[in-house]
């Protein structure tokens, strides 16, 4: 382009942004019910509206997914993901799981949320938020939240924070996963050959539950699948993809899954690593020392199936204060918080090799 001597060149013409189109997928409950997620929800929707972004009538998704018979909405298959793409103008589904709920005097509120790009079918945004109401009291006792609107606003406000300013999934670097390594009683096991590097996607099995707490295992699962991913920056497969491929491959039980059988939905999924394990302890209240507390004990290992081979393994038991510091400070208190840190520590014990 030539330009007249002295004058500016006209700055090049840029196309608009996009805005970000999102649809929400049913949420997923293990605890409480419909009403329970349906505001904090709403809370996310309206933030990131006021950023610019736009979500597709929940009408219009339930069409598509009962046309396509997507049955499992706790989380979407890359196949699937790509479908509703094509069919919408959806760019981002977003799945949820309400963890946990109690309603006042005493609110508590726990919700994991996953943003899954429909033209690849995996993971961009992971965010797991746990709060009560008891956790804004102040040394004096003042500020704890009664209302379960209110507390539903600090959550929704705590997710909201994983998006950019134009309401897209904001990037992030992965945690040094050596500031996560248990200090005392750990129990890890390393191949010589297996180089944590490599590890780059990760399927988890369904745990084994051996507490009293129904749906202790598979609330562990949405931990460990958000930690993987936020803490370590490793793809999961999303369940319904495991799913989806267990069925292909035949799989009626998880009993009858081998060593041959894991292969073969390895190569089906194009992943290496299969992480097995259990949840052994999993309490409000346990008693010690003459106080309660909360309890977690889990195990996992990290299994290579191309080889056959459990290259990394690991334990993981913790109160909630055994994170005490001073004057009570540092004492995790609920549930769902405490399983976080368990899975973060567990994480960090697969993904960093002595």
């Amino acid at each position: 382009m030539l330009v007249a001597q002295g004058s500016t060149p006209a700055a090049p013409i840029q196309a608009p942004v996009r805005a970000p189109v999102y649809g929400v997928l049913p949420t997923h409950f293990l605890a409480g019910n419909p009403e329970s997620a349906q505001y904090p929800m709403e809370l996310l929707r309206t933030g990131l509206e006021a950023r610019g972004a736009r979500f597709v009538p929940p009408a219009l998704l339930e069409d598509v997914l009962r046309a396509n018979r997507i049955r499992q909405t706790d989380s979407i298959s890359a196949k699937a993901a790509r479908t509703i793409g094509e069919e919408t103008e959806i760019r981002f589904l977003v799945a949820s799981t309400l963890l946990s709920f109690a309603s006042a005097p005493a609110p508590q509120l726990a919700i994991a949320l996953h943003v899954v790009d429909v033209e690849t079918g995996r993971r961009v945004l992971s965010s797991l938020v746990s709060l009560r109401g008891a956790d804004f009291k102040g040394l004096l006792g003042l500020g704890e939240i009664v209302d379960e609107d209110v507390l539903a606003l600090e959550v929704a406000a705590r997710i909201l924070e994983e998006f950019d300013s134009e309401g897209r999934p904001a990037p992030f670097e992965p945690e040094d996963l050596e500031d996560f390594l248990p200090a005392d009683s750990l129990a890890r096991f390393n191949h010589r050959e297996f180089a944590p590097l490599e590890l780059e996607r990760v399927a988890v099995l369904p745990f084994i539950n051996r507490t009293n707490r129904r749906n202790a295992s598979r609330l562990f699962a949405e931990v460990l699948g958000h930690q993987w991913f936020r803490t370590a920056g490793i793809d999961v497969v999303e369940g319904s993809e495991l799913r989806a491929a267990l069925v292909r491959q035949r799989v009626r039980s998880l009993d009858l899954l081998d060593e041959e059988l894991m292969r073969r939905v390895g190569e089906d999924l194009g992943v290496r690593y299969f992480l097995l394990g259990s949840v052994d302890r999993f309490e409000t209240d346990s008693f010690r020392h003459g106080a309660f507390a909360p309890e977690v004990q889990a195990s996992a290992r990290l299994l290579d199936v191309s080889r056959s081979r459990i290259v990394a393994a690991g334990s993981v038991h913790r109160r909630g204060d055994d994170y005490h510091l001073v004057l009570g400070l540092g004492v995790v208190k609920d549930l769902t918080s405490l399983a976080d840190r368990v899975g973060r520590e567990l994480v960090a014990l697969m993904g960093v090799k002595e």
